[in-house]
């Protein structure tokens, strides 16, 4: 029997114990080769997922220096609303304030998002059953010597991103895109905290095969969709990540996210 990977193993046990005979397994050894590869429709189930979520998280950027002195669980909830309205279901955010984005899956509310600090917001939803997963990372203006290190870092990021998605070329291998994007931190300096893999496939769940991983030797070719992620974190001090999705047509990449990556200052 093939489940999920996020069943909770509250289901799976009683599962197994009344069904002793059964070997259980997860889907994604039956279905993950049908799943990796996304015909036009879902394309454009996808490209249409993350328009909408590109265009909440424009809505709620318009406060602009007025989510100074808010918590992060307010900035989400704003953004999932936001999501909501425009149709994507299952609407979810990870915002991170300060020094509380130098951790990559932090998942707490309760910060407070500061002048002269970072905002990294990870959010994402379905569309008519699929994902749209985006990242951006914003500073709150301030002229010091820390925004200053913060847009050092957010253009080798930014570079990281560009080199990654450069190597989602049609016939390479996933691990390129990994290698491309992780040699540009390296090179910089921050190899050492660049903690987790470039992407992931993305599709009907969030996280699908194939990834932009160290290892990953699957041949991009039309159909794939996934993300491309690098990121930063500098515990104690700030985290920046920059994400967008991709889908591999005949042509090559189509980056699915238009929502600018220049405009991280937040000025008043």
């Amino acid at each position: 029997i093939g489940i999920g990977a996020s069943m909770p193993a509250g289901f799976l046990v009683p599962l197994q114990e009344a069904f002793a005979r059964t070997r259980f397994v997860l889907h994604r050894e039956i279905l993950g080769r049908m799943r990796r590869y996304k015909n036009e429709q879902e394309q454009s189930l996808m490209e249409e997922a993350c328009s909408r979520c590109t265009e909440a998280l424009k809505a709620v950027m318009k406060a602009g220096s007025g989510w100074i002195g808010k918590t992060e669980g307010a900035f989400a909830d704003a953004l999932c609303r936001e999501m909501e309205q425009r149709g994507i279901s299952e609407a979810g955010a990870l915002v991170c304030a300060g020094a509380h984005a130098a951790v990559p899956h932090y998942t707490g509310k309760d910060g407070i998002i500061s002048a002269d600090a970072c905002l990294l917001v990870d959010f994402g939803g379905k569309y008519r059953g699929y994902c749209s997963d985006m990242s951006r990372t914003f500073y709150f203006c301030g002229e010091n010597d820390k925004r200053r290190e913060f847009e050092a870092v957010y253009g080798i990021v930014l570079a990281a991103l560009e080199a990654g998605q450069g190597a989602a070329v049609l016939g390479g291998r996933m691990e390129d895109v990994d290698n491309a994007a992780r040699r540009v931190i390296a090179e910089a300096g921050y190899g050492e905290y660049f903690t987790h893999r470039t992407g992931h496939g993305i599709g009907i769940d969030t996280h699908e095969e194939p990834c932009a991983a160290s290892g990953d030797k699957s041949v991009i070719e039309p159909g794939l969709a996934f993300s491309v992620e690098p990121g930063i974190y500098l515990p104690g001090k700030f985290g920046i990540r920059i994400e967008d999705q991709i889908f591999m047509t005949a042509d090559g990449a189509k980056v699915l996210h238009d929502y600018p990556r220049n405009e991280w200052l937040v000025c008043w």
